[in-house]
């Protein structure tokens, strides 16, 4: 439902024009929502230690407060494993299965059956769906994000985040290669959105670890590790100012270079490519024009239907379609095209 809302927000309210452009920003925003969703998860959790704690009145002091949020925040990752063992057999069998799709296509196909259904709604029906890319990548994040934040805290996390990835490198293999049909062409947009992504879910969970371990009271692991997410952050920080313009731009450079070797390969291979139809006027390359039935009651489908309106419209009847049979005239035939006389 979340991404369905985006969705509609971006192309509606927000009028994105591109569907480049949608697929980015719904993949922004879906991976803010999910990184939204284990901080508060966690926070939660966090609380609910710290209130447990109160009402059973093992809570005296300032630390044994901190003492039972930081044993709060280690009960988080007992539910995100459930989380886990819920996307490895339920998130991949139903990126499988596609019911929805299946739904949707058959109710379709149902409601426009016989004929009533014409050409170009039969071919909707046969259409593939697209390939989401930003409703996809932030699935694989929120995985990243829990493996990452919670795999010191309990190691057990580690092998549930194996299970799920290995099924879903084979799944979405299939799905991207015989399913789902791209629709544009993005030349690499994803690639540091997913990069500095993944390097804001590393500093997120490394920071989380850090929290954890001065909870715990654990201070020499604390100073150890107190600058690891700074670095992270920094890292990403240096990634986006020193490469990300040259994904997003072509450096003068690479534009001469790239200049050198087209001209080089067209001095080898001298192709004339010029072409004067190109030039004509539209109506002197009009091509005959003939009536596509998209329906099967058709109430013109039989030749003499079709051969008696174009003669009306030659005729200069008050039928003014274009003639089923007939080709168009132009000043090369006989008739009063736009540039001849009749």
């Amino acid at each position: 439902v979340v991404p369905w809302i985006f969705l509609l927000v971006a192309t509606t309210y927000e009028s994105y024009k591109t569907k480049v452009g949608v697929d980015i920003i719904i993949f922004k925003r879906y991976f803010g929502y999910y990184m939204a969703y284990i901080a508060i998860t966690s926070i939660t959790f966090g609380a609910i230690g710290y209130i447990s704690g109160l009402l059973a009145g093992d809570i005296g002091n300032l630390g044994d407060m901190v003492q039972a949020i930081g044993q709060g925040f280690g009960k988080a990752s007992g539910y995100f494993i459930t989380v886990l063992t819920l996307k490895i057999f339920f998130g991949t069998s139903w990126e499988l299965s596609r019911p929805w799709a299946l739904l949707s296509k058959s109710v379709f196909t149902f409601a426009n059956q016989g004929a009533a259904m014409g050409a170009r709604r039969s071919a909707a029906c046969a259409v593939a769906d697209p390939c989401r890319f930003g409703w996809i990548y932030p699935q694989l994040l929120v995985v990243v994000g829990i493996v990452l934040g919670y795999q010191i805290i309990t190691p057990l996390i580690a092998p549930f985040g194996l299970a799920y990835f290995s099924l879903a490198y084979a799944v979405y293999k299939q799905q991207v290669i015989y399913v789902y049909a791209n629709e544009y062409e993005s030349g690499g947009q994803f690639l540091p959105l997913l990069l500095g992504s993944t390097l804001d879910v590393m500093a997120a969970g490394q920071g989380l670890l850090v929290l954890y371990l001065l909870l715990s009271k654990n201070l020499w692991g604390t100073l150890l590790l107190l600058p690891l997410p700074a670095c992270t952050a920094g890292l990403n920080a240096f990634l986006k100012r020193a490469y990300f313009p040259i994904l997003e731009n072509l450096s003068y450079d690479v534009a001469i270079h790239v200049d050198q070797m087209v001209d080089q390969a067209q001095a080898a291979n001298p192709v004339d490519d010029f072409s004067s139809f190109c030039y004509m006027q539209p109506w002197l390359t009009q091509r005959p024009v003939h009536a596509h039935a998209s329906k099967a009651a058709w109430p013109r489908d039989t030749e003499a239907g079709a051969s008696n309106l174009g003669a009306s419209s030659l005729g200069g009847g008050r039928d003014t379609e274009v003639g089923l049979d007939a080709p168009l005239l132009d000043g090369r035939q006989g008739g009063a095209g736009p540039g001849g006389a009749g």
